[in-house]
């Protein structure tokens, strides 16, 4: 799978066009280093939308996991962008609980970062990518 359709399933899992738990599946269908691969792509665009320490709470909550787990007590301590790269190093046994935790900050970061584009947002993680005329556009730009 290349990057740009990683990114685009990632935007759809936020967005809510892929459901949670379908996403959940998908990714926990991959191999480990698949796996650790959209998990880095993951972060990254996470850590694009902005995400905060106080993000952090929420989203373990939204994720339905527990804030003892590993990676919600890794990304509730000091500096958010350290502790997701070094979350990224935790065993594969991790991986699913980090992938829930790193949406549910994703779309809570991104959330915001759709209120400071306004109604101009010309993002293309920002359309509707529900719609097979955007998915189009993305895939073939030209």
């Amino acid at each position: 799978m290349s990057t740009r359709e990683i990114e685009i399933k990632l935007n759809q899992i936020r967005q809510g066009v892929i459901p949670d738990a379908e996403g959940q599946a998908w990714f926990a269908a991959l191999e480990a280093a698949e796996q650790k691969s959209v998990l880095y792509q993951l972060n990254f665009v996470c850590q694009q939308a902005g995400p905060t320490t106080a993000d952090v709470l929420p989203a373990i909550e939204h994720a339905g996991l527990k804030s003892t787990f590993t990676p919600c007590v890794m990304l509730q301590r000091g500096k958010l962008r350290e502790a997701s790269a070094k979350a990224l190093q935790l065993p594969s046994n991790e991986y699913l609980k980090l992938f829930r935790l790193m949406i549910a900050l994703f779309k809570i970061a991104d959330q915001r970062r759709r209120e400071f584009c306004g109604a101009q947002c010309r993002h293309w993680w920002h359309q509707d990518l529900s719609s097979e005329e955007v998915l189009q556009s993305i895939r073939n730009p030209h």
